[in-house]
Order: C-alpha cells, then sequence, then structure tokens
C-alpha cells in the first residue's frame, strides 16, 4: 500500500502487509493509513458544512 503525499514529495515509499493478518484487521490497519480527508469523507463529515460553521462561528464570536 502506496500512502498520498503531496506531488513532488516522496518521503514513504509505501507499508506491508502481512498475508496471515485477518479481514477485520486488515481493514483497520488499512482505515489508520488512510489520510485524514478521506477518512472523515468516509465517517460521513461534510467538509464544506464544517468549514461553513466555522466561519458562522468567527463571525459572531462565538
Amino acid at each position: 500500500m502506496q500512502p498520498w503525499q503531496p506531488i513532488g514529495e516522496k518521503s514513504i515509499m509505501g507499508y506491508n502487509l502481512k498475508k496471515n493478518v485477518d479481514k477485520a484487521h486488515r481493514k483497520l490497519c488499512r482505515k489508520m493509513l488512510m489520510p485524514e480527508l478521506q477518512y472523515l469523507t468516509e465517517l460521513g463529515v461534510n467538509l464544506w458544512i464544517t468549514k461553513l460553521w466555522g466561519h458562522v462561528r468567527d463571525i459572531i464570536n462565538w
């Protein structure tokens, strides 16, 4: 598995997952390696609404 990295940066070559890892742990390992944006999206977080709410809070100084 190769992680997402910004263009031009190759500090992580990839990860090797052992072949004998059961399905549940394999899924957990993949989630732990998932970039934050994709992870939040998978959780159902709407990033546009989250950002908008942050702006609203800034405006009303909450």
